[in-house]
């Protein structure tokens, strides 16, 4: 990334920039329904020391378990379905698959049409961008690029569906320390973003009423600005997943990457389904 301006003339001129360049990273996730492309998800598109993989939040994958494919655009009107070795996080012992608080996927990606995507602007981003446990979560600021569903269009037209998407920024800080408690979650485990929908402050500084965030699910958690360390205004890191939103708390909630990269490990160990997570197939067709 790096044909960005450095950030000297205003700092939301370069986050403008910034966002542009982090969409490529971030993938639409889309099911089908009533004959129709439906999106429904977000994942980010990265690669490991040796093979290309997703990394959603777990949920999003429950489809997968309904028996639907879940594909995504390599191509105007050519899709490749989602087909790997996923591990995904499990809840606590006696909890059902709602109360999952990790609620990580990381998917192994296998098929005929691997990335990158030139055609659609689709490029996986290197591991070394995940940075875990950066710590503490108060002065800093997030940013979250993805891709409302309430904004998505679909047309059909000869050939396959066509679905226009645009993707949606916001940022803003943690809640403080002390907020966590309040929210049930650890702050070593979890970041807890301000998001009043009425009123965020979008990628340009202004603030606005934001579309509902259903379908960024999935989304990366970049740390674009930091007074405890320093952040390469060029190559910002990926510091979690989004997982939720909490309506009532008015917070959007992101498990920590420590536990994406940790899925990835067990995965190159040839992990086998123990402990806080298990191993699934994901299968699908290699195109539509």
């Amino acid at each position: 990334m790096n044909t960005i301006e450095q950030p000297q003339d205003r700092w939301s001129k370069y986050v403008r920039q910034l966002a542009v360049e982090l969409s490529r990273h971030v993938l639409p996730l889309f099911r089908t329904r009533k004959g129709r492309p439906e999106f429904f998800g977000s994942a980010t598109l990265l690669m490991t020391r040796t093979d290309p993989c997703l990394i959603t939040a777990a949920h999003v994958l429950d489809s997968a378990r309904d028996g639907d494919d879940i594909f995504y655009y390599v191509e105007k009107g050519l899709t490749q379905t989602i087909a790997g070795e996923c591990i995904v996080t499990l809840p606590e012992v006696g909890e059902s698959h709602n109360d999952d608080r990790l609620d990580v996927a990381v998917v192994h990606l296998q098929g005929l049409r691997l990335p990158p995507y030139p055609a659609v602007n689709k490029f996986p981003i290197g591991i070394d961008a995940l940075r875990p446990y950066a710590l503490p979560r108060h002065n800093k600021e997030y940013l979250i690029v993805g891709f409302p569903a309430s904004k998505a269009k679909t047309k059909v037209a000869v050939g396959g569906g066509i679905v226009r998407l645009r993707p949606y920024v916001f940022r803003n800080g943690s809640v403080s320390d002390s907020a966590y408690e309040g929210l049930g979650i650890d702050p070593r485990v979890h970041i807890a973003v301000d998001f009043n929908q009425r009123e965020v402050v979008a990628d340009d500084g202004s603030r606005r009423e934001a579309p509902n965030p259903d379908g960024m699910s999935g989304s990366p958690l970049w740390m674009i600005h930091s007074e405890h360390e320093h952040i390469d205004p060029l190559n910002p890191p990926i510091v979690g997943i989004l997982i939720e939103r909490r309506k009532k708390d008015r917070v959007l909630i992101a498990t920590d990457v420590a536990v994406a990269l940790k899925a990835i490990e067990l995965a190159q160990r040839g992990f086998s389904p123990v402990g806080d997570a298990r191993v699934a197939s994901v299968r699908g067709r290699d195109d539509r």
